[in-house]
């Protein structure tokens, strides 16, 4: 009788303690986060990559690493949260730049008594940036990538043709000109630069300043000694040569 007394006894004891871890066991099963995901394809993009991953229930949300380093090092390692279980993609950006080797991999979590709950991170997939697409050098530009703008040589610099008669000194990459035109000089009826004729009525219409590119009245008290040139051509032809009206008798 004894020994029957004995073992009811360590029975009702085995179920007390047992009760008692319950709760705890409970707490722990339920504070575990075996949830896990993996990425699917990262794609290159400029300065980053787009990252995909199995969509899983249960759980808040995905947490992403990526990291120029192997192992992940503290330093070289970043991280993104994408909250939301039906999100299966996501966009990293703004990386160092173009031709960089990253390494990503991703995890799940959940909350749990108002705390975040991870899974174990995925196996690690890695991934190249783009490489640099350089658009062409221009006058005032080196060679630049379109991707994140870093530069490669030099500008090409202007290549000027020179000055005529009616044009400025022009570029031949740009076509920016800079100066003013030359000016026809008359001489017995003809240019001697270009060889166009005169169409001159021998009537003097305005006075040119060679030099200064303004042109007066016949009349103005400014009337240049040197570097002049009388004209017969109308006002709007003076213009387009590159001449400006004198600021004092407003031709």
């Amino acid at each position: 009788m004894k020994k029957f007394k004995k073992i009811i006894l360590s029975i009702l004891i085995a179920i007390a303690l047992i009760s008692a871890a319950s709760p705890a066991l409970t707490a722990n099963a339920a504070a575990k986060n075996t949830v896990k995901t993996s990425v699917s394809k990262v794609v290159s993009t400029a300065k980053g990559f787009k990252v995909s991953w199995k969509k899983k229930s249960g759980i808040k949300g995905y947490q992403i690493q990526y990291s120029t380093s192997k192992k992940f090092t503290k330093s070289t390692t970043k991280t993104k949260t994408v909250s939301g279980a039906k999100n299966v993609s996501a966009t990293i950006s703004k990386l160092k730049g173009c031709n960089a080797t990253y390494y990503v991999r991703i995890r799940t979590y959940k909350t749990v008594n108002g705390k975040n709950v991870y899974s174990s991170w995925s196996a690690v997939k890695k991934v190249t940036t783009l490489n640099h697409k350089y658009i062409a050098a221009t006058c005032t530009k080196a060679k630049t990538c379109k991707y994140c703008g870093k530069t490669s040589g030099k500008a090409l610099g202007h290549k000027y043709a020179a000055a005529t008669c009616t044009k400025a000194k022009t570029c031949t990459r740009c076509k920016k000109n800079t100066g003013k035109a030359l000016g026809h000089n008359f001489k017995n009826g003809k240019c001697i630069v270009c060889k166009v004729k005169n169409s001159s009525t021998g009537k003097i219409t305005y006075v040119l300043n060679t030099k200064s590119f303004k042109f007066h009245r016949t009349s103005c008290g400014r009337l240049p000694t040197e570097n002049r040139q009388d004209t017969d051509l109308s006002r709007s032809k003076i213009i387009s040569q590159g001449y400006e009206p004198c600021g004092i008798c407003h031709p």
